[in-house]
């Protein structure tokens, strides 16, 4: 689209009446935003803590954690093939989902200390019989420090099942990643060094039978241990076999949601769920980079997708102008690295040997240009993104995507997983690109005519040089007194030799080319705006400079004093 086209686009965006509406909603802050909790661990499972306890009383068929078992039932069934619990018996499930277990007496515990849990199965918990020996579980009660995030535990009533007693140990994680705290050696507990907090718990505590079991007859107390976190996990997430993984996406979909639709649901209680559920929802902004939604419920999704689905071209195109970073595209599915595993393993499931493929990785010294090359013999086309715009184009749509990237980034969050998967990289370094202009002085006299962009700033310093020189200067002389080593961005000399090269010369990623038109324009412009005039001809000049990068040329001029009178670079407000 050119710029034109672009206006007509944004200014159809704004006065939609849904984006309006999402516009209001997505710019108020949530009651979890104000107490600056909006990604605390802690923080939720406080909020789960509340939500099992204070409404769990079945009475009307609308209890969290008759609903949550709900959820555990329906993805055991899904993970079977990795996943053991107590849900694999077919008497628990059916009394589960047909509300045949009655839920009584809750009582949930936010960081249970694991030693204190070790020692009460020391003083013995009826027919619970650990896979470890008193003395192990000893040193476990004495010497262990960690704790479970979520644990639940209630009484349970139900004419098929003689346990009187549920436990749920729930490992809950928002950015983390599994680790926890870990005991160090002098500690004396043998086999649990590198073992987490709940796994510890788990080791310690699991029913002997658990893995082949053929009824729960004599069994007092029942477990399931969950792992819970906004992310899909599968057979491959390194999880111990015996969590039922679940996503905050369930949580939304299988307990809050349900339980906003009851007419029961007291006004405080509704107001405190519809917060977290707002929370889930709202992207969040971590410094430049706006972190994604943790979970959208299924009426909002279909209302971004719907925006996303009327305005495709502008929001993907506004997405790559807000990057700061090279993206590539396979297909339809965005990479915001040089995705060398990725071409690997489409082509090792189309079973290519190749020289440059050895034992199952890319040969050492196979640059990501032949990475390209092989792959395009074997149909699969690995192109940079470009949108083909000049710097207006880039400067309106990063504009628009920065006013409205919380919105913009749940559009993409509320697409069905394998339309978001198309675009996933775009939501991983939207938002970070710095849009400071400057002007350029030298001697106190202003050199340009409107605030410049990063490139155009440094274009507009060597552009005075060559101006001081009576523009009698070649090719040679640019790279000489400005070498690459001026640019941060460019300086590991990784793409590119040197800064500037004759223009009709093609040149990509640090080779040269057929003569043709490039395959991307991303560091070079080809449209003039950065040509240099010199002895031999017009010289392209590399275009991608960073904030710090810019501060860096401008230090290496001033240092090796190329100019007789005095520069000045200033940032515009």
């Amino acid at each position: 689209m050119d710029y034109n086209s672009y206006l007509s686009q944004i200014i159809a965006f704004n006065s939609d009446k849904s984006v309006v509406s999402l516009r209001e909603k997505f710019n108020k802050a949530s009651f979890f935003e104000i107490i600056s909790k909006e990604r605390s661990e802690t923080t939720y499972s406080a909020f789960l803590k509340w939500l099992f306890s204070e409404n769990g009383a079945d009475t009307d068929n609308c209890s969290p954690l008759a609903f949550l078992l709900d959820v555990l039932v329906l993805r055991s069934e899904e993970q079977k093939e990795f996943t053991q619990s107590i849900l694999d018996d077919a008497d628990v499930k059916r009394c589960i989902v047909t509300r045949k277990l009655s839920i009584e007496s809750i009582k949930v515990e936010t960081e249970k200390p694991v030693s204190v849990l070790a020692q009460s199965i020391v003083n013995g918990i009826p027919n619970c019989k650990g896979e470890l020996g008193n003395i192990e579980m000893e040193k476990i009660a004495a010497k262990c420090k960690d704790s479970i995030d979520l644990f639940i535990e209630c009484g349970i009533n139900s004419p098929e099942i003689t346990a009187k007693k549920l436990q749920i140990i729930i490992e809950n994680k928002i950015d983390s990643i599994e680790g926890g705290k870990k005991e160090k050696k002098t500690t004396g507990i043998p086999s649990y060094d590198d073992a987490t907090q709940t796994t510890r718990y788990y080791l310690g505590t699991k029913f002997s039978s658990i893995v082949d079991f053929q009824s729960f007859d004599g069994w007092d107390t029942l477990q399931l241990y969950v792992y819970l976190t906004p992310n899909e996990l599968s057979a491959d997430a390194g999880i111990d076999n015996h969590y039922i993984q679940i996503s905050y996406q369930d949580v939304v979909d299988g307990i809050l949601l349900p339980m906003l639709s009851s007419s029961s649901l007291s006004s405080r209680n509704r107001f405190f769920l519809e917060e977290f559920l707002n929370q889930l929802m709202y992207p969040s902004l971590d410094g430049k980079v706006m972190r994604p939604s943790i979970a959208i419920g299924k009426e909002h999704s279909k209302e971004l997708f719907d925006i996303w689905d009327q305005y495709r071209p502008l929001l993907a195109d506004a997405a790559i102008a807000a990057a700061e970073t090279n993206l590539w595209k396979i297909g339809d599915t965005y990479y915001d690295h040089q995705p060398k595993d990725e071409v690997l393993s489409l082509l090792v499931k189309q079973g290519v040997q190749h020289k440059n493929i050895v034992n199952g990785r890319w040969k050492k010294g196979t640059y990501f240009s032949k990475i390209q090359e092989i792959a395009k013999d074997y149909g699969i086309e690995v192109v940079v993104v470009s949108l083909g715009v000049d710097d207006n184009c880039l400067e309106l749509l990063s504009s628009f995507w920065d006013e409205n990237r919380r919105l913009l980034t749940a559009v993409i969050n509320g697409m069905d997983y394998k339309e978001r998967i198309k675009v996933e990289a775009l939501l991983k370094e939207v938002s970070k690109r710095d849009t400071t202009k400057y002007n350029v002085y030298y001697n106190d006299k202003i050199l340009n005519n409107k605030p410049l962009g990063k490139a155009e700033t440094v274009l507009y310093i060597v552009k005075k040089w060559v101006e001081l020189k009576n523009n009698a200067v070649t090719l040679q002389d640019l790279r000489k007194t400005f070498p690459l080593s001026y640019s941060p961005y460019y300086a590991n000399g990784k793409w590119y030799k040197y800064l500037f090269y004759p223009k009709d010369e093609c040149i990509y990623d640090g080779e040269k080319g057929d003569k043709s038109k490039p395959t991307s324009n991303w560091d070079i412009d080809f449209k003039g705006k950065y040509d240099i005039q010199t002895k031999d001809g017009p010289v392209i000049f590399l275009k991608m400079w960073r904030k710090d990068g810019l501060g860096h040329f401008v230090k290496k001029v001033e240092d090796a004093k190329l100019f007789p009178g005095i520069l000045n670079v200033v940032a515009v407000d």
